[in-house]
């Protein structure tokens, strides 16, 4: 959707749609408090606070933006159940209750677009956070918002400015 409204102001942004997928299994005693990531595989681990575990990492799931949807494909997740497994096995009998999907913007470097646009400085974006939103907005906001009210962008938005693309979109 934001590179929509972008495009109606003239303005070409890469954004991607992805589909991260997620599951959740029953309430197991709780064991784990940080977040834990895989480096050298698909791994996102959690347990909420009633003892359910959210494990993804990076398993795409079929988006479909034009639906305002996103579909499991379910046979690329037993690859986040096994680097489970591999980390925790004595989780190996806590059964996965569901798994879901959801619409993410991704940027081809990674990096959230974040500032006024090229020749619009007083339309401001704020998307593309690949998967990091949750985790970042409420710094991105307090930044954009004091950006907003003093009249001058914060030099810390700097490097997520919609002109880093314009010499890959005009190739």
């Amino acid at each position: 959707m934001a590179a929509r409204v972008a495009a109606m102001v003239g303005q070409v942004l890469p954004l991607k749609t992805v589909a991260p997928s997620m599951m959740v299994t029953a309430r197991t005693q709780p064991f784990l408090t940080p977040v834990v990531i895989g480096i050298d595989r698909p791994l996102s681990f959690k347990q909420s606070a009633v003892g359910s575990l959210v494990i993804g990492g990076g398993i795409l799931g079929k988006p479909c933006p034009d639906e305002d949807t996103s579909y499991t494909v379910m046979d690329r997740m037993p690859q986040s159940a096994v680097a489970t497994l591999e980390a925790f096995p004595a989780l190996a009998h806590v059964p996965v209750l569901r798994t879901w999907t959801g619409l993410e913007g991704a940027t081809p470097d990674g990096i959230p677009v974040i500032g006024p646009g090229q020749g619009t400085p007083d339309l401001w974006h704020a998307f593309g956070f690949c998967g990091h939103g949750f985790q970042l907005s409420p710094a991105v906001g307090e930044a954009v918002a004091r950006s907003l009210v003093s009249g001058t962008r914060e030099a810390t938005l700097a490097p997520f400015d919609c002109g880093r693309f314009a010499s890959r979109v005009a190739a």
